[in-house]
């Protein structure tokens, strides 16, 4: 048995947005196996053309799988093109697919998943509605079977284009509009003598069960002259951390191409009315994603389209949409996008991914691309993944840090006719169909943006339940699939060893292959780890081999520990993370667990103290929330529940002496 010790590290305050992260996302974490894969299922673009894009949605479900949106045509839809959701396992195959529509055409343009482990989809509708196309919202339960649908929309187009679920337990979804009903601009091009609406950001608030709260129409106002109409389009929308909304879009001017598009980001209270709004540099293409940061402030990523070869673009703000540096990422040819598809995602070491497609002079082909970046935008690692060595190419649409420390790609292949989804170890391989490179990074200082001068109108949506059809999809193809297991994790843990102010970490492997050694990690706030020692491993071994660390000097509080397993080559993979609590409050009792009408909270503390209790969903937002009064001793804090949707929950309190938290779960 190999045991060791180790002396105490800074400490890091507690973030409860990255806690979450950890405890629903990290720690799904199983053994040391990391997947590597790539697959394509047979779907369809988005076939709308004011949309200007074919734009997929992939996330990584709670299971480990994943989750793909799109269209899909065959004899297995209902009519046109249906809404398309693809469910995978975490190696790839398919666990199940789900078509929705009518008659005529239907799209899935984001998908999310919800706090009872179902789905939210949005995107729009020719088979329902009210006239022309209009928003569709449809919502699943965990093995994609329908729960409900709505339309919303007015005399001429609408289209969903990005939903997310808010604290409220509802949904917000951005897109555009062209109904005379809704729109606020009421710009309008001459075409043939006939006078065409153009489009307006469309944001919709709705509860959990779809039902319109609020909605809202943002215009750019006309400064062109009569005839020459201006086009807005929300393409991403986020809660802010003050409760309200920041959307971004793009907006040009009619009869112009979508793709050299204005940039914006538009900010909103909790009804949707505008703080304020800026552009960052026209002739771009369009954003694919927009984040808010530790700062407060805001990222958002912006691929060069139409034919451009500028690079994928990130433009980082203060809290107010003030700039505070721009990094430019491409080669010659360029790291490129075709409209919208570049994404930026968040990972664990506080940096960030990006995907979109990549194209040089020596190809004719486009290939999806995973850029990697640290947290001022400065690249890392750059790789490439192709199967169609044609002009049709691959393209990434979606992109985020997987559960075992890798990264998942989704996108389409084939002239857009194929879902196309990639999984890569931490090592950013996927196995198969790639192409590492080197890229040119250009870094802009501070900047200041200009205005974003937008009309704002609100209601106007006639919101319809519709009879949808389900049916089910088709079959993948595999293209590779490889599963590194260098080491067979029986169990990890960490605890508190007896009365001792100290920490014990015990792990056993029922096999190891070149294994070379273990970093024991240490985290605070659940997402930044610190190396607090290295045990050496086994090499290669059938045997069971048994492990002891100890932590001489805990934090107070709560602490998250993991592995970290080095082979010989330097490839890396995690453990899952195991919390341990030292200190002078302990919450000694939840019950009942699961719960139902009323959760009982028992705390035992040294002192007298005041403080508060929120409750989290998987998605990070507080479902609850109340000040409480601590006596010396135990306190029993009771928090009705009966509303809460089924599925897991975080309990955090809050209190001078720290934080301290314990997962509950509701049905």
């Amino acid at each position: 048995m190999n045991t060791t010790d180790q002396t105490r590290i800074k400490r890091i305050r507690l973030n409860p947005s990255t806690l979450l992260y950890l405890m629903f996302f990290l720690g799904l974490s199983r053994g040391f196996a990391q997947y590597q894969f790539q697959v394509t299922v047979p779907a369809v673009q988005d076939g709308l053309p004011s949309s200007g894009d074919g734009r997929y949605s992939m996330i990584q479900t709670a299971d480990g799988g994943f989750v793909v949106c799109a269209g899909v045509t065959g004899a297995f839809t209902a009519g046109g093109e249906d809404v398309y959701l693809v469910k995978f396992t975490s190696s790839g195959a398919i666990a199940w697919t789900k078509t929705y529509g009518g008659t005529g055409n239907d799209y899935g343009r984001s998908v999310q998943q919800t706090p009872d482990g179902g789905y939210i989809i949005t995107g729009y509708t020719t088979s329902f509605g009210v006239q022309g196309a209009d928003v569709f919202l449809l919502k699943t339960d965990a093995l994609g079977n329908l729960t409900w649908a709505k339309t919303y929309g007015g005399n001429q187009d609408e289209a969903g284009v990005n939903v997310k679920c808010t604290a409220d337990g509802g949904y917000i979804i951005v897109g555009y509009t062209s109904s005379t009903t809704i729109v606020a601009s009421n710009n309008f091009y001459l075409y043939m003598g006939v006078n065409y609406y153009t489009n307006d950001t469309y944001l919709i608030k709705t509860n959990s069960t779809g039902d319109t709260l609020w909605t809202r129409a943002y215009g750019t106002t006309n400064t062109t002259g009569a005839g020459v109409g201006m086009e807005d389009q929300g393409l991403c929308v986020k809660q802010s951390l003050d409760g309200g909304y920041v959307i971004s879009g793009a907006y040009y001017q009619s009869g112009g191409t979508f793709g050299d598009g204005n940039v914006y980001i538009l900010k909103t209270d909790g009804s949707g009315a505008k703080k304020w709004a800026y552009t960052y540099q026209s002739s771009l293409g369009l954003p694919g994603n927009l984040l808010q940061t530790s700062d407060k402030g805001f990222l958002i990523s912006v691929a060069n389209g139409n034919g451009h070869f500028d690079g994928i673009k990130l433009f980082k703000t203060d809290s107010l949409g003030m700039g505070l540096w721009t990094q430019q990422y491409s080669q010659s040819g360029g790291a490129y996008g075709y409209f919208s598809n570049s994404y930026i995602s968040p990972t664990a070491d506080n940096g960030y991914i990006v995907t979109g497609n990549f194209a040089d002079y020596t190809n004719t082909y486009d290939r999806a691309s995973l850029i990697k970046i640290n947290s001022t935008g400065v690249i890392q690692a750059l790789n490439t993944f192709a199967i169609d060595t044609t002009s049709n190419g691959s393209d990434g649409w979606s992109v985020q840090q997987t559960s075992d420390g890798g990264y998942a790609i989704g996108g389409f292949t084939s002239g857009e006719s194929l879902i196309y989804l990639i999984k890569t170890d931490a090592g950013y391989s996927s196995g198969c169909n790639q192409q590492l490179y080197t890229t040119n990074t250009t870094s802009v200082g501070a900047y200041t943006p200009p205005g974003y001068t937008t009309n704002t109108k609100r209601g106007g949506a006639v919101v319809a339940s519709p009879t949808v059809t389900v049916g089910s999809g088709g079959t993948r193809t595999a293209l590779c699939s490889v599963l590194t297991l260098p080491v067979e994790l029986l169990y990890f843990d960490a605890k508190r060893d007896g009365s001792a102010m100290r920490v014990k970490c015990d792990w056993s492997t029922a096999s190891e292959t070149n294994n070379n050694y273990f970093n024991i990690e240490r985290s605070q706030d659940g997402l930044n780890f610190s190396l607090l020692g290295t045990l050496p491993g086994a090499g290669t071994s059938s045997t069971t081999n048994n492990y002891t660390f100890y932590d001489q000097f805990p934090y107070t509080g709560w602490s998250y520990y993991r592995l970290k397993q080095v082979d010989y080559n330097g490839n890396y993979s995690y453990s899952p993370v195991s919390t341990v609590y030292i200190g002078s409050l302990e919450i000694t009792t939840l019950y009942p667990n699961p719960a139902t009408d009323n959760l009982t909270v028992s705390v035992s503390t040294e002192q007298n103290t005041e403080g508060t209790v929120d409750v989290y969903n998987v998605m990070g937002q507080i479902v609850y929330s109340s000040n409480v009064t601590l006596q010396k001793g135990k306190t029993e804090i009771k928090i009705p529940v009966e509303h809460f949707a089924n599925g897991q929950y975080l309990l955090k309190a809050t209190l001078p002496t720290g934080d301290y938290t314990q997962k509950v779960f509701m049905k």
